[in-house]
């Protein structure tokens, strides 16, 4: 719903830099959501076969991505938050 009502008050005054840093911002914690999610389904995929290779190299990729979006959230929501 966030993104929703940012992206209408970007249409009213798209040249506000920092309302599409906060939409951009809002999209990244959207997405830690959804890599979340998907590293709870290749966990259970592995529970029921610990010998899945792809779903262990998902897993493994999906908890790469997952640091790193976390890491361009902090510096996206924290000043200076490197």
């Amino acid at each position: 719903q966030y993104v929703d009502k940012l992206g209408k008050v970007i249409e009213e005054f798209p040249h506000y830099a920092d309302m599409h840093h906060h939409l951009g911002t809002a999209y990244l914690i959207k997405c830690r959501f959804d890599v979340s999610r998907s590293m709870k389904e290749f966990k259970k995929a592995l529970e029921i076969n610990p010998q899945f290779q792809k779903a262990l190299a998902n897993f493994n990729d999906s908890e790469d991505l997952n640091k790193n979006v976390l890491a361009v959230l902090k510096k996206a929501i924290i000043p200076g938050g490197s």
